[in-house]
């Protein structure tokens, strides 16, 4: 459950020529995904690697088709990345541990039109161990990678840990789907897309289904806008929207954040939390301070918004205007992953500091440790 917070306990954290000499290893060590339906005369139709493509070209035409990745795309340069109709299928044998496609530490990644499938179905799940291990099954991660463009991209069915793990500054996600990642089955959660940080970025226009930790999860980052996504759940998940700071090891701040003008459909309280704001649902770190959750649509949460650990006196959290339907009565018993709590359309915290003419009626409750 809310896996991600291990994503920051990590091993590659060194920068500079440090990582860029770890990456070369890792793409020289490994046989280079194998190309099954390039198109003649299309750019890149004479190479024999995927690998070979991200390393030569600054703009990769994909041609439509079906490609399975066998060793990971490992990205050093700036580039654009066109790719209509084209899908990246994990081989079954895949060993990739930063992910299906990595790149880190640099600036400039465009991807449009492309599809990952992580191929849930097909790939063991013995490697999904709650820790580092997991991000061997992201489709797609972007590490303190900042001036990224994701335009109509579609991850779905990674195994577990998320469909898309992106740290970074002016990032653009939009038109994207973020689909049928991880299993409640098996319990190997996965996020759709987890923004471990993101200042001056724009995620808008989306569309979240059926992920199965959390849809969208964002640990920090002034001047963000999160606004006009589509949230869908049809299978059991903890939150649809949630502002965290993975347990204290990101900034938490949202100041100037704007969350707005998404819709959130939990089905029948498939969600246990339509919007999370804050980390103590899960652990005792710092609240999160800042942020301005508004006209934003939740329907069959158990709780609607649940504000635990939301906000500080220097920068309290605005939740206004927001509208919650489908939820239990205030005061019901309904099964959290902690055991039986009491439920309501919005559930605040004793700790949480909103600020004046924040929605209501709601119920003062601690929820604290109980996702």
């Amino acid at each position: 459950m809310h896996f991600e917070t291990r994503f920051t306990d990590r091993p590659y954290r060194s920068i500079g020529g440090a990582l860029l000499f770890a990456l070369s290893i890792l793409v020289a060590s490994q046989p280079h995904a194998k190309l099954t339906a390039l198109v003649p005369g299309q750019p890149c139709s004479g190479q024999t690697s995927l690998q070979a493509c991200a390393n030569t070209l600054e703009r990769w035409v994909v041609p439509p088709g079906t490609y399975y990745v066998d060793s990971p795309i490992v990205i050093t340069r700036p580039i654009e990345i066109v790719a209509y109709g084209a899908v990246f299928v994990a081989h079954p044998a895949l060993k990739a541990p930063l992910g299906m496609i990595y790149a880190g530490y640099m600036s400039g990644v465009t991807i449009r039109g492309l599809t990952l499938d992580g191929n849930k179905a097909a790939r063991p799940a013995s490697g999904c161990d709650g820790g580092k291990g997991a991000y061997g099954y992201v489709n797609l991660h972007l590490d303190n990678v900042d001036d990224v463009v994701l335009d109509s991209v579609t991850t779905k069915n990674a195994t577990c840990g998320s469909g898309a793990v992106i740290k970074g500054k002016r990032i653009s996600v939009s038109g994207s789907h973020f689909l049928a990642n991880g299993s409640t089955a098996t319990l190997q959660w996965a996020d759709g897309l987890t923004l471990l940080g993101c200042e001056d970025c724009d995620v808008t226009g989306n569309v979240f289904q059926d992920n199965t930790d959390l849809d969208l999860v964002f640990g920090g980052g002034r001047r963000t806008v999160i606004s006009g996504n589509v949230f869908r759940q049809r299978v059991n998940a903890f939150a649809a929207i949630g502002l965290d700071n993975f347990n204290g090891t990101q900034s938490g701040d949202f100041s100037d954040t704007l969350i707005s003008d998404n819709a959130i459909d939990c089905g029948d309280l498939l969600c246990d939390f339509g919007l999370s704001i804050g980390p103590h649902a899960w652990y005792g770190s710092p609240n999160i301070q800042g942020g301005s959750i508004t006209r934003n649509v939740v329907r069959g949460a158990k709780i609607g918004i649940l504000a635990e650990g939301a906000g500080t006196q220097s920068g309290p959290t605005a939740i206004v205007g927001n509208l919650v339907s489908g939820t239990p009565a205030c005061g019901t018993l309904q099964a959290f992953f902690c055991g039986s709590q009491p439920v309501c359309g919005t559930v605040y915290s004793p700790d949480s500091v909103l600020a004046i003419g924040s929605d209501g009626p709601g119920m003062v409750a601690d929820h604290s440790n109980c996702p």
